[in-house]
């Protein structure tokens, strides 16, 4: 049953040891098998709360235990924070309880369990082998309970025809919304879903096969109504996507604070790996229809006061793009995105953000002056002009770094290359969109679907 945003179920006690004083009417030496129905007394919540408390603080009266007063005092105030339920006296009641004994449940004896449905929302645009891919991995998931919604839009290419060749294999309904932007598609899609937990990839992702039992479990352990997870690459990506993946995911660019962090009031989920509860949908709303959707859409999530969980386990794999141009043009839309959320969410603006724009311009200005130092050298003989070089020796190291960096983790010389090729292909690119952005404001006035189409 739900009771204030709490799904309470009966659940049952098992622990043995010398009990101090009563549990549930049994005292003494014993082992002791206890069913407690929440469920019931949440009935009677409003008028029996008292012996809520009781009858949890009760349970907890045995030694040798894993739990202590902390934990059960944690439990009772997110079942009863809605309500502030909690008062001082029940405060003191866990303190007096914890003087007289030790706390303990084996686990799960306590934990109050939320139903979870999943349901996986995937916007989608001419990407018929994207979805073929991402279908495979979704079928041979561990934990097959949870259900698919492709939400195409107006696609040349459809992919309706995929979703019927895995019909047999994964719950799979597919949406044709032509008209319908990629933020009002998932939007739709929250609408149209059965789970009462929405997952987002997108459809150039790969799904690890317990993906869903690890999002499940953790969720279990410690719910959140918002989590997202990083991104990794297979090693048969292409050598291309290996070195966006690098320049996207490493601590050499930007891309290290990218869901690398487990700080709460830091980390902020991205749509190709994020889900959050419906309760957070009916609160919050649903993505805008903006460039940097997601991002806008976590800081809502957590200004409305959700907590935003990195779930490191639930990584996935994403092939990301293969064209460099349109990987230029992704990035450069990150960029100006930043403008625009920092306009909507004045206090999520970070210095860090104005890394890439300051890579950019100090070396433009690094080349600027070599040159003009080159330049100076072939008409008059003096120290300025004969060391030119000495101006590039900053990017000359730097790339020596993204080089032997990339090989590291790469395993191999043509990937590393790349990877120096893509580092400074998204941090110019980040950094040009941002200052344009911020000169122009060109990109706000656009609609997001004019602005992505050009990805």
């Amino acid at each position: 049953m739900q009771c204030f945003g709490v799904e309470w179920r009966a659940v049952k006690v098992e622990a043995a040891g010398e009990f101090r004083g009563e549990v549930l009417g049994i005292s003494g030496a014993a082992t002791v098998a206890a069913e407690v129905d929440f469920a019931a007394m949440a009935k009677r919540f409003n008028h029996h709360i008292r012996r809520l408390t009781d009858a949890v603080l009760k349970i907890g009266i045995i030694q040798n235990c894993l739990l202590d007063s902390n934990t059960v005092l944690d439990g009772l105030e997110n079942a009863w924070r809605h309500h502030n339920l909690l008062n001082a006296s029940v405060k003191t009641d866990v303190q007096k309880y914890e003087k007289n004994c030790t706390f303990a449940l084996l686990i799960k004896s306590m934990s109050v369990e939320k139903e979870i449905n999943l349901s996986i929302i995937v916007p989608v645009y001419n990407r018929p082998d994207e979805v073929t891919e991402l279908l495979e991995s979704l079928s041979k998931q561990t934990d097959k309970c949870f259900e698919v919604l492709i939400m195409e839009g107006d696609s040349p290419n459809k992919c309706d025809h995929v979703c019927a060749q895995f019909a047999d294999k994964v719950t799979v309904k597919h949406h044709f919304y032509p008209e319908y932007s990629r933020s009002q598609r998932r939007n739709k899609g929250m609408e149209l879903a059965s789970g009462n937990y929405f997952l987002f990839f997108d459809s150039d992702c790969i799904i690890p096969p317990d993906y869903i039992a690890i999002v499940k479990r953790k969720l279990q352990e410690e719910y959140v109504d918002c989590y997202g997870g990083p991104d990794s690459a297979e090693q048969d990506f292409s050598d291309t996507q290996l070195a966006i993946n690098y320049s996207m995911t490493s601590m050499m660019t930007t891309g290290g604070i990218r869901g690398g962090t487990k700080k709460v009031n830091k980390f902020l989920p991205r749509t190709f790996n994020m889900g959050f509860s419906k309760e957070v949908y009916e609160k919050v709303g649903g993505f805008k229809d903006i460039i940097g959707e997601d991002i806008d859409q976590s800081l809502r999530i957590r200004e409305a006061g959700f907590k935003i969980k990195l779930i490191k386990e639930a990584f996935l794999y994403h092939k990301r793009k293969i064209d460099l141009k349109k990987f230029y043009n992704q990035v450069n839309t990150f960029g100006k995105a930043r403008i625009l959320l920092t306009t909507l969410h004045p206090g999520s603006f970070k210095i860090v953000y104005l890394l890439p724009t300051c890579f950019f311009l100090g070396n433009a200005a690094l080349l600027l002056m070599a040159i003009i130092s080159l330049i100076t050298g072939l008409f008059h003989d003096c120290a300025f002009g004969r060391f030119w070089w000495i101006w590039l020796l900053p990017i000359v190291f730097y790339m020596i770094a993204i080089f032997f960096e990339s090989l590291l983790k790469n395993k191999k010389v043509k990937i590393a290359l790349l990877s120096i090729l893509t580092s400074y292909i998204q941090l110019c690119g980040y950094g040009i969109g941002f200052l344009d952005e911020l000169f122009t404001r060109r990109a706000s006035k656009k609609s997001q679907e004019t602005i992505y189409s050009q990805q």
